[in-house]
């Protein structure tokens, strides 16, 4: 997955992903909780595209009178986000396969039909390209917890492929 990195505060990425998710469904709100600004090196409109998938995933499962959260914070292995709900909980037996192309699952373990599968697959790759982790916490009648880490703050990639050498030589222009 071709990345466009740029410096990010990771807080506003969630605050305009929550935003263009909500408006399709105003119940549970959903509750922001991102003590201080984080910032990191990544492409903000994927960052975004995972956040969204996450917590449009939580809104699709949570009942009107539950909740979602989004937790932001600062680790020793990076940013880590939390989407949290208190929607049914997936089955301890799909933990492993939920992030694979076409699953889909509701806390009862029956198919989810509202879903194309593919949100969680993008959402691992989406992680995993930008060098983080990912993964879930759920149980039976608890809810969910969806949770990802990206690398601390380090500078974009330095394109290398057309750098001068010492013994190249370049044509003045």
């Amino acid at each position: 997955m071709p990345l466009r990195p740029v410096r990010v505060d990771l807080c506003v990425v969630a605050a305009e992903a929550i935003e263009s998710v909500v408006g399709w469904r105003y119940d549970p709100v959903v509750d922001l909780r991102a003590p201080e600004p984080i910032e990191l090196v990544a492409d903000r409109d994927v960052v975004r595209r995972i956040i969204a998938n996450l917590v449009a995933n939580a809104l699709k499962v949570t009942p009107k009178d539950g909740q979602v959260r989004v937790e932001i914070g600062a680790g020793p292995a990076g940013a880590e986000v939390r989407v949290v709900d208190t929607g049914p909980g997936i089955p301890a037996e799909y933990h492993d396969q939920i992030f694979e192309r076409f699953v889909r699952v509701d806390g009862t373990g029956r198919p989810q039909v509202r879903s194309s599968g593919l949100g969680l697959a993008f959402c691992r790759l989406a992680v995993g390209a930008h060098g983080g982790r990912i993964g879930l916490t759920s149980e039976v009648g608890k809810g969910s917890t969806f949770w990802f880490v990206l690398p601390p703050l380090v500078p974009p990639p330095v394109d290398t492929s057309r750098q001068a050498t010492e013994t190249e030589t370049i044509a003045p222009g």
